[in-house]
């Protein structure tokens, strides 16, 4: 199962058809008159959190130094971590910004994580940087442990680019979210066919395939009925993503040692 489209059937199409059964808006509040304030307080409380800031940070890049993980499991890897170390566990998913700080935390240090395989292995450490991977090679550079020797200007490039971005991203988000937080005030009849028209369009012109939308759709169904009865859905991500490479690395050990079992208990490692 392709993993983007199962995840925009399993948040984004599960999320607008729980949206369009119980109306209104995003925001439980009254749309007319109202301030958005606060901008300040977010920033003062991710100060605060900063010992939370560098586990969230040291996770990301650790699990996007691992090929083909990426940003998904280290943003829940972050948050589950959070909750577990945090003394109010339960305010997780009710308001608790420590629930916001660490996943985000881990979600921006991944790509730095993510370099790392992709440049001194050619093993691409997400799906950002497959894309990067053949930019490489579309000029000439042959990502490895050469590349790193030869081209030193272009790996510095490349990590200077990477900080200028967060920096730029993390101020076009302080000036515009007072108006992007405006959003949630939009009533849901108006913002569900939007946002799903989009995301069923980003599932199809991935592949430009017909399947990847009814998988999104399927997904979306699905992911529905987990927020109705309960379920996590942290826990599909996470097994999606990590399915195919742990069956992958499974059928690989086993032809190591011709279909015996050893592998998996004589080494030290294991």
């Amino acid at each position: 199962l392709k993993l983007v489209p199962a995840m925009i059937g399993l948040f984004a199409i599960a999320e607008m058809i729980n949206l369009s059964l119980k109306g209104g808006t995003v925001a439980k509040t009254d749309a007319v008159g109202t301030r958005i304030t606060g901008v300040g307080e977010g920033i003062m409380a991710t100060l605060r959190n900063w010992p939370l800031v560098l586990r969230g940070s040291a996770i990301g890049a650790f699990i996007g130094s691992v090929p083909g993980v990426g940003g998904t499991v280290a943003s829940f890897l972050a948050y589950s971590a959070a909750q577990q170390i945090s003394k109010d566990p339960d305010s997780f998913g009710k308001g608790n910004i420590q629930g916001v700080i660490a996943p985000e935390a881990a979600n921006n240090a991944k790509d730095g994580g993510a370099l790392l395989p992709t440049l001194a292995f050619g093993i691409p450490g997400s799906a950002e940087m497959a894309v990067l991977l053949g930019l490489l090679i579309l000029h000439g550079l042959e990502p490895g442990p050469l590349l790193l020797i030869e081209h030193e200007a272009t790996i510095m490039s490349l990590i200077i680019s990477l900080t200028i971005s967060c920096i730029l991203a993390s101020l076009i988000g302080i000036l515009f979210a007072r108006w992007l937080s405006l959003v949630t005030l939009v009533n849901v009849h108006v913002l569900v066919p939007a946002v799903t028209a989009i995301a069923l369009v980003g599932a199809y012109a991935l592949h430009n395939k017909v399947g990847d939308v009814i998988l999104a759709a399927a997904f979306g169904i699905l992911g529905y009925l987990m927020i109705k009865f309960r379920f996590p859905r942290v826990t599909m991500v996470i097994a999606l993503v990590l399915g195919e490479l742990a069956e992958r690395s499974f059928h690989q050990a086993m032809n190591m040692t011709g279909g015996g079992w050893s592998i998996f208990f004589t080494r030290p490692i294991s």
